[in-house]
């Protein structure tokens, strides 16, 4: 495995493929509906959202729930800090992560690093290494 620096990041993002998306949802009634997770890693989230979040959300507390795609096929609620807004793009970090939802987004964040993008995907069964 190839190993790389993440700059001032702590953990790997990666981007959901389109193929297979990230589907989540704020348990906030006062926050609008996300329409795209843009990306993701053990510690946060960027996702774009419907409206603009209104500038109190900034450093607020969150209420999030991901829906993961096969092979996972999990369900996880979390809690997370709205750390930075631009426009509808949204970043939260999350906290108070239990074990379980830590494994759960390792392991997902990993199976992509590992199986690439659709396209890489795609690549690979066109053109097999010989």
């Amino acid at each position: 495995m190839q190993t790389s620096s993440y700059g001032w990041r702590r953990q790997p993002r990666v981007i959901p493929p389109a193929d297979e998306p990230l589907m989540a949802r704020f348990e906030n009634d006062w926050l609008p509906p996300i329409r795209t997770v843009c990306d993701i890693s053990e510690g946060g989230v960027e996702v774009e959202t419907a409206t603009r979040l209104p500038a109190a959300a900034l450093d607020r507390s969150l209420f999030l729930r991901l829906w993961i795609p096969e092979p996972f096929s999990r369900e996880i609620a979390l809690q997370a800090t709205v750390r930075h807004m631009s426009g509808c793009r949204v970043g939260a970090r999350f906290v108070d992560l239990r074990e379980r939802e830590r494994h759960v987004l390792r392991e997902y964040v990993e199976h992509l690093r590992r199986n690439g993008s659709w396209f890489q995907r795609m690549r690979r069964q066109l053109f097999p290494a010989s």
